[in-house]
């Protein structure tokens, strides 16, 4: 469910520039030390992907490799102080 909720909140349902330009979901930046799927980035640093699943397949691997074996409330935690960085991230939906 938070995944989803990223989606939404991230890409305005899937109507934000970069998902419908870029096929970002997650408003995901090029990343610089881990593997990625993203075909190259925005000239501010915005992942672009070839295909929506494969923006959902990258943060899959982002989530491996970073927040693998986290316990919901510490994912969310990781997710709010270094993923968006707002206290609230996704408050309106859970």
């Amino acid at each position: 469910k938070i995944v989803y909720y990223q989606f939404r909140e991230e890409s305005g349902n899937g109507t934000s520039n970069k998902a419908v330009k870029y096929n970002n979901l997650f408003g995901m930046k090029y990343p610089g030390n881990r593997k990625t799927l993203a075909i190259g980035k925005t000239p501010d640093g915005y992942a672009i992907f070839k295909h929506w699943k494969d923006s959902v397949r990258d943060y899959k691997i982002f989530q491996d490799t970073y927040y693998k074996g986290l316990s919901r409330d510490k994912y969310l935690k990781k997710l709010r102080t270094s993923y968006s960085g707002n206290p609230n991230y996704l408050e309106k939906y859970l």
